[in-house]
């Protein structure tokens, strides 16, 4: 199948069959003068052999065929690195784990060539036992908390076996919460907060933005509400299942004062004017467009429930859209994961407030437009209190 992709969409080029630990030349750039060490990209080993040049034919100054292979270095762009404690001990020199932030990848397979990073990935752990790094003048200890054998990573040609976590149903009640501050494109970075009823299998969900990496600085939160459905097992991610998000109503509190002047736009986002921490209902526009929410609206979805190494119950939704304008039209469902939410108890079966919000018709062009208002804050109240 790699064969056939990179011979049809990589036209002018020979190729010899491809074959498990081969190496092919894909991108070479013979504008860059004579730098042999340009293509050693892993560490000891050159992805491409001057030995093998003879098995591409070429007449250009420079071949690429990473678009046929959907690669995209454009991660390499934006990059972070930063550590981060262990613990509160206080210890010297005090333990740390050294993280390197990687920019992030569109999820549209068609632009992540042009894509110019603003956010970032799952960090990466360096690996090392005890490396001494001074900073300011204050001494960190650099260690690895992941549990890892030795010579898990011994050849870079035999990637490493790990073992398979076995599939948990999609048992999705409860309460969820965000396992660490998560990163957003645009410099925005957020905590996630969801209820999951089974009775009456409805949800909520807070999506809470601040604007520093520490989560410390809130700028505004979403509260959403609706049904959910599980289709059954995603046939593209194993252990997965498809699930689907029915958006009902949806709720907007401004915490940045600043914000109220980005968002002085009356009947885009809600009726009258902004005030800070006053929420505001949705439904009465259709919802927010300039921040991707549609009311009401389906969201198909992805989940995964996996369990870690310390017993914690972990859910994965699927990846959102980066650039937070998600197409309903075209029925298609996220091929990757967020980072995960960690149960953090069981709820009841079903919520009463909910349930008035949901199944009661209102009139919104009426005074009954208030007892939106108060339902919805009193259910934001709730979440940011617990």
């Amino acid at each position: 199948m790699l064969d056939r992709l990179v011979a049809s969409e990589c036209a002018g080029q020979y190729w010899k069959t491809w074959r498990r630990y081969e190496e092919h030349l894909v991108y070479e750039n013979k504008h860059l003068g004579k730098k042999k060490n340009f293509m050693n990209w892993s560490s000891g080993t050159n992805f491409h052999s001057l030995s093998s040049q003879r098995n591409v034919q070429h007449s250009s100054g420079h071949i690429t065929c990473l678009g046929s292979l959907k690669w995209a270095f454009n991660e390499l762009k934006l990059l972070k690195i930063q550590l981060r404690p262990f613990d509160i001990s206080f210890k010297k020199p005090k333990e740390m784990k050294m993280e390197l932030l990687l920019g992030d990848i569109h999820s549209n397979l068609r632009l992540r060539g042009v894509y110019n990073p603003t956010s970032f990935q799952t960090p990466l752990v360096k690996r090392s036992n005890g490396e001494l790094v001074t900073i300011n003048r204050r001494v960190y200890s650099i260690r690895n908390a992941n549990v890892l054998m030795s010579n898990i990573f011994t050849n870079s040609k035999t990637p490493p076996h790990l073992l398979v976590k076995a599939p948990l149903p999609p048992y999705i009640w409860g309460e969820w919460t965000s396992v660490r501050c998560e990163i957003r494109p645009m410099g925005l970075y957020l905590t996630r907060l969801f209820y999951f009823y089974s009775e009456d299998s409805t949800w909520i969900g807070e999506h809470k933005f601040y604007s520093d990496p520490f989560c410390t600085i809130p700028k505004f939160v979403v509260t959403a509400a609706g049904f959910f459905q599980t289709i059954g097992p995603s046939y593209q991610l194993g252990g997965s299942y498809d699930i689907d998000f029915h958006i009902e109503k949806a709720s907007m509190t401004i915490l940045d004062q600043r914000m109220t002047q980005d968002f002085h736009l009356p009947g885009v986002c809600g009726l009258d004017e902004w005030e800070v921490n006053v929420p505001k209902e949705l439904s009465s526009t259709n919802g927010c467009l300039p921040l991707g929410i549609i009311l009401p609206s389906v969201q198909m979805d992805i989940m995964k429930i996996e369990m870690s190494f310390k017993g914690a119950l972990l859910l994965y939704l699927g990846q959102t859209d980066t650039d937070n304008m998600p197409d309903i039209a075209k029925n298609e469902r996220p091929t990757a994961f967020q980072l995960p939410l960690v149960k953090c108890g069981e709820i009841s079966t079903y919520s009463q407030e909910l349930r008035d919000i949901l199944y009661d018709d209102l009139d919104l062009n009426t005074g009954n437009i208030e007892k939106v208002h108060l339902v919805l804050m009193i259910l934001s109240l709730v979440l940011v209190m617990r």
